[in-house]
């Protein structure tokens, strides 16, 4: 499978890349975790994006 492959070549050429890459995935699934776990205090169910409830957070 020539995608595979290209996937797996890149990752060897770059490898300090592919780690940044890995780190900033990890990074992303940490914080959907947090917005998961904090949808309840905040009083979120649906997440559908169109039920008008303000967000928790205040910026």
């Amino acid at each position: 499978n020539k995608k595979y492959y290209n996937t797996i070549t890149w990752f060897i050429v770059y490898p300090n890349t592919a780690n940044k890459f890995v780190a900033e995935i990890e990074k992303i699934k940490r914080r959907v975790a947090e917005i998961d776990r904090l949808r309840p205090t905040c009083g979120i169910t649906d997440t559908s994006n169109n039920n008008n409830q303000h967000d928790c957070i205040s910026s």
